[in-house]
């Protein structure tokens, strides 16, 4: 993932528009009836052929299944030709459905000492800056909840997660859903369907150490399954990355304030 992530500095923005003071890129639309991986994502399934992806065909998402087995690891990443500074802040939105997912896997449980609880997710996203720092979430039918850095990804240990269905039905993501992960400061907050479900500390991933490794990669955004011991069938809408303008920007908008407010007093 590590490789071929850096080989994704291309121009992911389907146009630019602004809100208030900020910039708002899309970074993928299924509306445009087409996957993740034409719109200038890269998707990639190993062991190859082992996930399955639908495109929109008019539907407005695209669909991947992981849920034949626990093996694929599957999805599409990223890395922003713009960059996603933590000092000024910035924010992803992630519009999805999950259908189905499953952490029942045996070997979901990567505590150590093994204490029989899953620390895994058959959807996650990977959120990292440019200072390589950011949130893996992993996503339950009932819960959005982030990955430990110490010990390293950990979900029992993560006092960090959010519920979105707390009836025990597992329906809290059935319905086309939107995830906000908003990086400013050191911090990390997630919004589900515009509540917010809980703010914490970003996370320091570089530690890892594996053949499928993206935590050294800055600017890096990833969404699909990325373990073995779980597995999800979900479908991806949206996603927009809104960005706060370098400090220069705001100044430049400054000056012409200023000057039009000259302008006016005469």
């Amino acid at each position: 993932m590590k490789q071929y992530a850096r080989l994704l500095a291309l121009g992911l923005g389907l146009g630019v528009g602004t809100t208030g003071f900020a910039q708002v890129i899309p970074l993928y639309s299924g509306a445009l009836n087409s996957t993740p991986d034409a719109q200038g994502w890269l998707y990639q399934n190993l062991p190859a052929g082992t996930a399955v992806v639908t495109p929109p065909g008019g539907s407005g998402y695209t669909t991947l299944n992981t849920s034949a087995a626990y093996l694929p690891y599957a999805g599409w990443g990223a890395v922003t030709p713009f960059n996603l500074d933590p000092v000024v802040g910035f924010r992803l939105r992630f519009d999805i459905k999950v259908i189905a997912e499953d952490h029942g896997a045996s070997t979901a449980d990567h505590s150590n000492p093994p204490d029989g609880l899953a620390d895994r997710a058959g959807l996650s996203f990977i959120i990292l800056g440019s200072d390589m720092k950011g949130i893996e979430l992993g996503v339950w039918t009932d819960e959005i909840w982030g990955q430990t850095d110490t010990p390293l990804f950990e979900h029992h240990q993560s006092q960090e997660r959010g519920f979105v269905d707390t009836t025990g039905a597992g329906t809290g993501m059935a319905g086309l859903n939107r995830v906000d992960v908003t990086v400013i400061g050191g911090n990390y907050s997630v919004r589900f369907n515009d509540n917010l479900l809980y703010s914490a500390a970003t996370k320091d991933y570089t530690s890892f150490v594996g053949p499928i490794d993206p935590y050294e990669t800055p600017n890096f955004l990833f969404i699909g399954d990325n373990t073995t011991s779980a597995s999800a069938t979900f479908q991806f809408s949206y996603a927009e990355v809104e960005l706060v303008p370098e400090p220069a920007t705001l100044a430049a908008l400054g000056i012409g304030l200023a000057a039009l407010a000259r302008r006016r007093r005469r």
